[in-house]
């Protein structure tokens, strides 16, 4: 018997119910990428400090207000990230329907300016 996609849906969610229900102080604690072979599973779990704002929002912030961007466009995009070793679309958007994108930052001062 083999590990189907359902078993590792139902998985996911009782686990991140049982890191909800732990009474973590301090942290946040959010089931991640899961790797499976037939019978193994291996789930990475990230816990983040509460009240501190990831490294990769404060860059994404930094650059809008370097660039004097908005992080929402007039017809809907929003501004999700900014990845400095992407040297040439650093920028990552996603559109009203919810397609996610990259941009340069020429293309960013367009749509978000």
């Amino acid at each position: 018997m083999s590990i189907t996609q359902s078993q590792l849906r139902v998985l996911r969610t009782e686990m991140q119910a049982a890191l909800n229900k732990a009474g973590l102080t301090g942290f946040t604690a959010e089931v991640g990428n899961m790797r499976y072979g037939d019978t193994e599973v291996t789930i990475k779990v990230v816990a983040t400090v509460s009240g501190v704002q990831p490294k990769k929002a404060a860059g994404l912030e930094e650059q809008v207000a370097l660039l004097g961007l908005k992080l929402v466009s007039s017809d809907g995009k929003k501004l999700t990230g900014y990845t400095p070793s992407r040297w040439k679309f650093p920028f990552s958007y996603e559109t009203v329907r919810g397609a996610r994108y990259k941009c340069s930052e020429e293309q960013a001062k367009a749509i978000f300016s």
